[in-house]
């Protein structure tokens, strides 16, 4: 009876040790496999970054969530091939592509992407081979193949945007950073949202100080132009820009803070808004600076004169403010600039009222609204334009 007992507790210990073991090797199994497919990712992304012929990119790791239906790109880097400087054209420290489970849950189909710290250089150049636009490639195959999912959602943490001038010494870098954007129901669909429009919104810092906010409206599969932006950028200091002026205008500014103020909507091939400049303290001439350091010739002093004489006429006496709103409409790929009420603006600004440093809020898009019989935009059906009327100012 004393042997039957210890013969049933090794069978059991076995049957323990065989359980154990089965589960270990399972769980190497697993592993290997997610170490595999790791592996296979990342020589795919890799090779689908270096397909575009002017460009190659690599990525440092990928890290797969099976269970979440994600996987995280990270270190990437794209680079021009024939650039003559080590400044990518874009950089990453993360990227996530992920399944968007709460528009899973209404039968969509559709993905979301993260981005942490992305960064993209746009590099100006006499020089072909050392100018950067990213425009010989069409990045949208790229990302479709990295992610073949409709994007719905795409956000971005803190990012940065340089536009850059490497000719020049210095070099011009007129850049944002701290970028946070989000761009919301990019698929058009009101089955996920209750909307057809898609929203984006942006924020960030320009050149240190000022301050940008921008946020629109945008139906992306109209079949014409349908948009609603608004936006400012305030307390640019704009000796910050000090480089991108000596280079692009016929004169340099010594002081002056910038605010800007913008409304823009287009709808039916048709677009309308303002674009509101207002630059406190200006100063376009200094002795100083403009002879006695950087030795302008006798025609740009003569010429800086006489900018800085305007600007000091056509500013408003309380305010210290150059300003005025530069209004323009009509077809979107033409539109027609209201120079002659710019130049009025000017005036009215400096004699009869200072503009207020703030958006107007004039031009605007009316409602959209679904048609009574349209419930949403199913995942396999074809995107539907809707029902606005022209842009219109509000009263």
């Amino acid at each position: 009876m004393h042997g039957c007992v210890c013969v049933e507790a090794e069978e059991m210990t076995h049957k323990k040790r065989n359980f154990y073991l089965t589960i270990t090797l399972l769980l190497l199994v697993i592993i290997g496999v997610r170490a595999s497919m790791s592996t296979a990712v990342t020589w795919y992304v890799n090779k689908k970054l270096d397909e575009p012929k002017a460009y190659h990119g690599e990525v440092g790791d990928i890290d797969l969530h099976l269970l979440r239906g994600a996987y995280e790109i990270e270190n990437i880097k794209i680079v021009k091939i024939s650039g003559e400087q080590d400044i990518p054209l874009f950089s990453a420290k993360k990227i996530e592509l992920s399944i968007l489970w709460k528009a899973l849950l209404k039968g969509n189909l559709v993905g979301k992407a993260e981005l942490f710290a992305p960064e993209i250089n746009i590099i100006d150049s006499k020089k072909p081979e050392r100018a950067q636009t990213g425009k010989e490639a069409s990045w949208l195959d790229v990302i479709s193949d990295l992610f073949p999912l409709r994007m719905d959602r795409i956000l971005i943490h803190n990012g940065s945007l340089h536009f850059r001038n490497i000719d020049k010494k210095p070099a011009v870098d007129v850049f944002i950073a701290d970028l946070q954007a989000s761009l919301i129901n990019f698929t058009n669909s009101s089955k996920i949202s209750g909307s057809l429009l898609a929203s984006l919104e942006i924020r960030g810092t320009v050149m240190h100080d000022a301050k940008l906010n921008m946020a629109a409206q945008i139906d992306p599969f109209a079949e014409q132009h349908h948009f609603d932006v608004n936006g400012e950028l305030t307390g640019l200091n704009i000796m910050a820009l000090d480089n991108l002026i000596k280079t692009y205008a016929p004169f340099d500014i010594e002081a002056g803070k910038l605010d800007l103020f913008w409304e823009i909507a287009a709808e039916k091939g048709y677009v309308e808004g303002y674009i509101k400049p207002i630059i406190e303290n200006i100063d376009v001439f200094s002795w100083k600076e403009d002879v006695k350091k950087e030795g302008d010739n006798p025609l740009q002093v003569l010429w800086e004169n006489i900018v800085g004489s305007a600007s000091q006429l056509f500013r408003n006496q309380k305010t210290h403010r150059l300003a005025t709103k530069i209004p323009f409409t009509g077809r979107i790929d033409n539109p027609q600039i209201g120079v002659w009420s710019a130049l009025v603006g000017i005036i009215k600004n400096a004699f009869v009222h200072a503009l207020e440093s703030k958006p107007e809020n004039l031009v605007d898009l009316p409602e959209t609204e679904l048609p009574k019989n349209e419930h949403s935009k199913t995942e396999n059906s074809e995107p539907k334009q809707s029902d606005a009327k022209p842009p219109h100012h509000k009263k």
